[in-house]
């Protein structure tokens, strides 16, 4: 049964999703990354300076969660151009855009009259991608 798992299951239950996901489903490419790193003598220049290093591997600075950024982060991607239903997925990620500027402005809430609750773009990311908490 599902009440017999402890806090420590849990955690090494997700630890094991997390290893799967990030390195045994991309362990290729990690080993092709570290070989090439090693065949250029770049491996000991980031280990000896591993705050440039981490920069070098970062696509762009940390961004404040706005909706722009919500944007990009939940990018839909819609059918071919002439597709038949193109039309309304236009429309329909025309009126999600809008939501998140109503939400990153405060202007949506949800809930009955006695417990009313804002809406916030971290809420949303989280709902969104099954996260456990969203990082600032």
């Amino acid at each position: 049964p599902a009440s017999a798992f402890t806090g420590q299951d849990v955690k090494q239950l997700l630890r094991g999703v997390a290893l799967h996901y990030v390195i045994y489903s991309n362990i290729v490419a990690l080993d092709q990354l570290l070989e090439g790193l090693q065949s250029h003598d770049l491996i000991q220049l980031f280990r000896g300076n591993m705050r440039r290093a981490k920069e070098f591997f970062l696509w762009t600075k940390p961004e404040r969660l706005n909706s722009s950024t919500m944007r990009k982060l939940l990018k839909p991607m819609p059918s071919p151009v002439r597709s038949n239903i193109r039309e309304k997925e236009e429309e329909l990620i025309l009126h999600w855009c809008r939501f998140l500027d109503d939400v990153e402005h405060g202007l949506v809430s949800v809930g009955e009259e006695e417990s009313v609750y804002m809406l916030d773009l971290e809420s949303i990311l989280v709902s969104s991608l099954a996260l456990m908490l969203c990082p600032h």
